[in-house]
């Protein structure tokens, strides 16, 4: 092939290279449009996402040591966020084995054999040899045959399976990180609420103490008046009865404490009856609240953010299955050093090498990637639907308590 032919070879695979299959991407917008005119008074302002803002230690706002200390311990030992971890190592695992497809795939694998060839093995039809009459039987034979072989592959990516296989798997990371973050601010937003639940309840108890304190000094001098003859046995039955009453709310406070403590600890990854959290009731001042209205927290949700990367990543495998409607075209090469002996392997005659083109039909699952059997591909597309309805929803409801 002369220069110029190669040259136009070249040019049709990289004009090739530029076609893909699938639906172009583009982030949905909510079911109904926003209107003209709001029933609340202005100023309102279209909704706009921020979940990229960090969140940050937020907690650190209430001052509050034994609450650092806590949440500490939870982003380092809770096991719901460590398995949320474990899942986006894993996603950005498999988004680098996706991007690696787009590379020429390189194997080496050198071997050293000594082998012995039998002295009956069969000779592929051939008659052994006759000298002076007589039939020799075929020598046995012992070689050493040292390889260093290299395979050298490249998919044409032609119609964009590779590049929408990236960007599947892109998007999947992406959400896998939005969940991430999600799953701390709840689990973290969760403990707080634990914790200062049970520093409520510390201070009710206190204040429940005290009642009984004095009730039993009321029935004191209940039954010191009925003693006397001043009081009735009703009202010394109605003191005490009151008393139980209060006693009884105070192991309640008492179980309700024990159960926020045993959240905690869960939090923690502790065990339940591991940790003690001391008694001391609440007495912090409220921190600051930023100006702003509830609208502008909702924009900082992570899970409109995952539900946003799902709907990318579904679209991506739209794009895959229709690709599998293509054939695919894989370039490959062999080559490497091969001899009997060690010293003369790296020698000009001891090379090998070969190559080829090995197109691939996109019937060889027929279960799957036929023509002529779309369920897959509308498989797909009612999976791009269904994950893009939460979506919408929520995109639907943000642009609604922008407005309020």
């Amino acid at each position: 092939m002369n220069r110029a032919g190669i040259s136009a070879a070249l040019a049709s695979l990289a004009f090739a290279a530029g076609c893909t299959v699938g639906p172009r991407y583009s982030r949905p917008a909510a079911p109904a449009p926003a209107p003209d005119a709001w029933k609340t008074q202005a100023p309102w302002e279209q909704a706009a996402p921020k979940d990229s803002i960090p969140k940050g230690a937020w907690w650190q706002v209430f001052h509050d040591p034994t609450l650092d200390a806590y949440e500490q311990q939870l982003l380092q030992a809770n096991q719901s966020l460590v398995a949320a971890r474990d899942r986006l190592d894993q996603a950005r695992s498999l988004a680098r084995v996706a991007t690696a497809d787009m590379f020429p795939q390189l194997s080496a694998d050198p071997s050293a054999v000594r082998e012995r060839g039998s002295g009956n093995r069969p000779l592929s039809g051939a008659a052994p040899t006759a000298l002076s009459g007589t039939t020799q039987a075929v020598p046995p034979y012992t070689q050493s045959v040292y390889t260093i072989p290299f395979s050298l592959s490249y998919e044409v990516d032609l119609f964009g399976r590779v590049r929408n296989n990236v960007a599947a798997a892109n998007a999947s990371l992406q959400s896998t990180a939005a969940d991430l973050q999600n799953v701390q601010l709840v689990l973290t937003a969760e403990l707080a609420g634990d914790y200062f639940t049970l520093r409520e309840l510390d201070a009710e108890f206190q204040v429940v103490q005290e009642s009984v304190g004095y009730q039993r000094k009321g029935l004191d001098l209940v039954n010191n008046r009925h003693s006397g003859g001043i009081a009735s046995g009703l009202e010394v039955a109605q003191q005490s009865a009151l008393l139980d009453s209060t006693l009884s709310q105070l192991a309640l406070v008492q179980q309700s404490r024990a159960q926020y403590e045993h959240a905690i600890a869960v939090l923690m990854g502790q065990a339940a009856s591991s940790l003690s959290v001391p008694v001391a009731p609440l007495r912090a001042t409220p921190p600051p609240v930023p100006l702003g209205v509830p609208s502008d927290v909702l924009e900082r949700r992570p899970d409109i953010s995952t539900a946003e990367r799902l709907m990318a990543y579904q679209n991506a495998q739209v794009g895959i299955a229709q690709s599998a409607f293509y054939p695919h075209i894989t370039l490959s090469g062999s080559g490497g050093w091969q001899s009997r002996d060690l010293a003369p392997l790296l020698n000009a005659p001891s090379l090998f090498w070969s190559l080829a083109r090995m197109p691939c039909s996109p019937y060889s699952k027929a279960d799957e990637t036929v023509p002529i059997w779309p369920p897959r591909r509308l498989r797909m597309n009612s999976q791009w639907r269904i994950t893009g309805s939460p979506y919408s929803r929520r995109s639907s409801k943000l642009k609604t308590a922008s407005a309020i």
